[in-house]
């Protein structure tokens, strides 16, 4: 049997998540391996996982400090909830009706930690 080539496992792999069946069957359908199959299904998914850039779930780090005014606030937050703030490592759980300037004293201290 001749060597087969990335693309044709990518299209082995591909056929095999749309057929429904279990590794085993579809590999003894086509007449290869299962445990081969099932490696080029983790070296085809690793390949991916490099090539796209990682996920953010946070926004994009600037070194711009940004301002919260109570209008901005006032705009985002409902008055009667409270948010959560997440400043580095830190967490910070922020009470509806809280004191905008202990607020500020408290980003400044975390921001001259970074």
């Amino acid at each position: 049997m001749r060597r087969a080539t990335q693309d044709v496992w990518r299209e082995r792999v591909e056929a095999w998540a749309a057929s429904g069946m279990t590794c085993k069957a579809f590999a003894r359908e086509g007449g290869v391996e299962p445990t081969t199959l099932a490696w080029w299904k983790w070296k085809l998914r690793q390949q991916e996982k490099r090539a796209k850039p990682p996920r953010r779930t946070s926004a994009r780090r600037t070194d711009a400090f940004v301002d919260v005014t109570e209008q901005v606030l006032a705009a985002l937050v409902p008055k009667e909830t409270s948010f959560v703030v997440r400043i580095h490592r830190a967490e910070i759980e922020v009470p509806s009706g809280f004191d905008a300037d202990a607020f500020a004293r408290l980003l400044g201290v975390l921001e001259a930690r970074r």
